[in-house]
C-alpha cells in the first residue's frame, strides 16, 4: 500500500497554531504500517513535512 500526499494546506489565517502539524501527525499515525509514503510539496515547504516523518 502507497500513502500518497499532494500538498496540505490551512488558511493563512489559522496558520502558525498546529493544525497543519495536527493533520499531518494523525495522518502517520494512521497509515504508519504503510510501506511507501509518498509526497509532492511545493518548494521551500519540504520542512514542514519532515518533522512530520515523510
Amino acid at each position: 500500500m502507497v500513502m500518497y500526499v499532494s500538498f496540505a494546506a490551512v488558511y493563512l489565517d489559522y496558520q502558525g497554531q498546529g493544525i497543519g502539524s495536527e493533520i499531518m501527525n494523525r495522518l502517520m499515525e494512521r497509515y504508519a504500517k504503510v510501506a511507501r509514503k509518498v509526497l509532492i510539496a511545493l518548494d521551500g515547504k519540504e520542512a514542514f513535512y519532515e518533522k512530520s516523518g515523510l
